[in-house]
């Protein structure tokens, strides 16, 4: 059966449609399957694209498939498909935030199968797509699909990072792991107090640090989980136990702060201010 879409996504949450409004931005034309009935064909009245009933028709219609499935089951739903000889001559990439759960299924993908992990660095919301980024992790000993995902990619106008698989998921432990820490801390502590984070004095850093919190306590629990219950994030938590005794210690920090950076945070805390007062009461 000739290939009639440019990317199939396997799982049409909130990654896939995502990347299914870019891909169609940039002229491809997406495919959408779902275990959930009904739901991918949301994803192609939110995207526009096709949806298919079974992952055997995925796999046939699609140049490119993407497992855009919560990391728990990435690697099982890997395994599914390089047992279909549909994927032969196709490239099969995973979006899971983290590579260690994969690599291993990746590392046997089928002869004639190219393979590849990607991590969007991007939630649902995304709708630019040069204003974000994806990172590119080659597979051991299955590099000649590494190629081929970074111009996909590309095309559709995202900027890409190429990093060995190991070094992404420490700093993915480091940046969105730290992130995702500090905010259930900061939740815990103000939900102990009985209040809600919009009921503290909206000062500027604690303005910036409550549209931090919101937005990542809106992540769905199973996600906040799969972060937070990481390895390498568990590490992250032990590193900023000890960093947390220094400062009650008195050490500082020597890094240097930017006058940049500072003016950023107060355009986007005036945006943000600007958007709360356009809202209907």
């Amino acid at each position: 059966m000739a290939s009639k879409c440019d990317i199939g996504f396997v799982g049409a949450g909130g990654v896939a449609r995502a990347l299914g409004r870019l891909a169609v931005a940039a002229g491809l034309r997406p495919c959408f399957y779902d275990i959930e009935p009904g739901k991918a064909g949301e994803a192609v009245s939110e995207t526009g694209g096709v949806a298919v009933g079974s992952l055997e028709d995925l796999a046939s219609l699609s140049r490119r498939i993407a497992v855009t499935v919560p990391g728990s089951v990435a690697a099982s739903v890997l395994e599914e498909l390089f047992s279909m000889p549909e994927v032969r001559g196709r490239l099969v990439f995973d979006t899971s935030t983290f590579k260690r759960g994969v690599v291993g299924v990746m590392s046997s993908a089928p002869d004639g199968v190219r393979v590849a992990m990607v991590h969007p660095l991007f939630g649902p919301l995304a709708s630019r797509a040069n204003a974000h980024y994806a990172v590119v992790c080659p597979v051991p000993g299955k590099e000649e699909g590494t190629a081929e995902a970074i111009a996909l990619l590309a095309n559709i106008g995202l900027n890409v990072m190429v990093m060995e698989w190991r070094d992404h998921d420490r700093l993915v432990s480091l940046s969105i792991g730290l992130t995702y820490i500090i905010s259930e801390a900061i939740g815990i502590l103000i939900e102990k107090e009985g209040i809600d984070t919009a009921s503290l004095l909206p000062g500027t850093t604690y303005r910036y640090l409550s549209v931090l919190v919101d937005s990542i306590l809106s992540d769905s629990l199973s996600l906040r989980d799969e972060i937070l219950g990481y390895p390498d994030v568990v590490e992250v938590l032990r590193e900023l136990k000890e960093a947390l005794d220094d400062v009650m210690n008195g050490r500082r920090s020597k890094l240097k702060g930017s006058r940049d950076a500072y003016l950023k945070l107060y355009h986007c805390l005036e945006e943000c201010s600007q958007d709360a007062r356009d809202k209907p009461s």
